[in-house]
């Protein structure tokens, strides 16, 4: 793609998800939602077959509460990688308040809800199972 007087690093494109990158997901997402506006805004001027279909509105409410989930997980990610090596004193604290950001978040569908859960389950998976973690809903995406 052409940008005609717009040096190189000075627009935004979307990211694709790397496996090998930490947290690809995330900013995969935040950069979707950020340039919400201007892809619908290209998709609504095409026509045809190959138009691609944007989000409902469902969908881009539950990519939200996704990426709120996903920011902790990034958040905890970065500040572990500032050192080089990360003393016990300082992980302890960050898990647990880790933990309890991920608890806080309120999400109001299903997606959202299993992934808070799992986010739970692959630190604390005994732990909560014992205590009876129920952030897991059935049915359908309703608020």
């Amino acid at each position: 793609m052409q940008f005609t007087g717009i040096s190189e690093g000075k627009y935004k494109k979307l990211i694709l998800d790397v496996q090998t990158r930490r947290n690809s997901s995330f900013y995969k997402i935040e950069r979707f939602i950020d340039m919400l506006s201007i892809i619908s805004s290209i998709l609504l001027s095409r026509t045809g077959n190959e138009v691609p279909e944007m989000l409902s509105a469902r969908d881009l409410q539950s990519l939200k509460e996704v990426c709120m989930l996903l920011g902790v997980i990034e958040k905890l990610t970065r500040e572990l990688s500032t050192e080089k090596y990360v003393m016990s004193s300082k992980v302890i604290p960050i898990l647990v308040c880790t933990e309890n950001l991920i608890k806080n978040q309120k999400p109001t569908f299903s997606v959202a809800k299993n992934l808070q859960t799992k986010l739970l389950e692959s630190r604390y998976g005994r732990k909560l199972a014992a205590q009876g973690h129920k952030g897991t809903v059935h049915g359908d995406d309703k608020p």
